[in-house]
């Protein structure tokens, strides 16, 4: 049970530098409040006909969700089809011990390509989780405790998928006792120079200007 658990929306606008130019001609996003299983052996059909989240440009889809890699642990997949043809498949975003889930997506069509996931915790090493892209980030790890979902938001390379370091933030709330509570993503998008983020959070939401 979360403590604390008043549920209220929560817009966040990350700054930064977390978005390299002052506008976008067209962008799309998909962002899924559903645990849209897949694996990178799975056919575009696949992953269509089970309402994977996913943006497409051109000829190019890229789909989102989560890879079920043992009966207690989930790590986030994303993959991108040309048509009808995979272009790559990334399953190595967290590979610890913690649940991490792949939730939606933000592309411009171009370099601006941003994933959302959801992870309960962190289990292991840095190098093994989401810790490695968001050191410069405005919230650089999960937090204290573990249980609750917190919103990972990464920038990633559209050409294969990779995750950038530094280009990566946590998005979570905080207990009155200090331990980590729940943001779950419901929507991305640009706003000008900035990179909107959408959720739904437990008390109390963090703000980038005040902290929890």
């Amino acid at each position: 049970m979360l403590s604390n658990s008043t549920n209220t929306a929560l817009a966040i606008a990350i700054l930064a530098g977390f978005v390299p130019q002052p506008s976008f001609a067209a962008s799309l996003s998909s962002v899924s409040s559903r645990v849209i299983k897949f694996s990178a052996r799975d056919s575009e059909a696949t992953l269509m006909a089970r309402g994977a989240a996913s943006v497409s440009f051109g000829d190019t889809t890229i789909y989102i969700g989560t890879t079920q890699v043992s009966s207690i642990n989930q790590n986030p997949i994303i993959t991108s089809f040309t048509n009808g043809v995979r272009d790559w498949a990334v399953t190595n975003y967290e590979t610890g011990g913690a649940d991490s889930r792949g939730q939606g997506l933000l592309w411009d069509g171009g370099s601006n390509l941003y994933a959302v996931f959801t992870t309960d915790g962190t289990q292991g090493q840095a190098s093994q989780d989401f810790r490695r892209f968001t050191t410069g980030g405005w919230l650089t790890s999960y937090g204290a405790g573990g249980g609750p979902r917190a919103s990972v938001l990464l920038k990633l390379d559209p050409l294969n998928g990779s995750g950038i370091p530094g280009r990566g933030t946590f998005i979570r709330a905080q207990t009155s006792t200090g331990r980590t509570n729940t943001v779950v993503p419901t929507g991305l998008d640009f706003l000008g120079d900035n990179l909107v983020f959408l959720g739904n959070s437990f008390f109390s939401p963090c703000v980038p200007t005040a902290g929890p």
